[in-house]
């Protein structure tokens, strides 16, 4: 489940017209912070 999800956050990640766009560099921003 865990790789889907990763699989899935790669797709969107990529798709910088995506609506869900910002919300991916949101939590790129956050895993960099850890």
């Amino acid at each position: 489940a865990a790789w889907a999800l990763v699989d899935i956050w790669l797709n969107l990640r990529h798709d910088a017209h995506s609506s869900y766009a910002p919300k991916v560099h949101e939590i790129s921003a956050f895993e960099q912070q850890k």
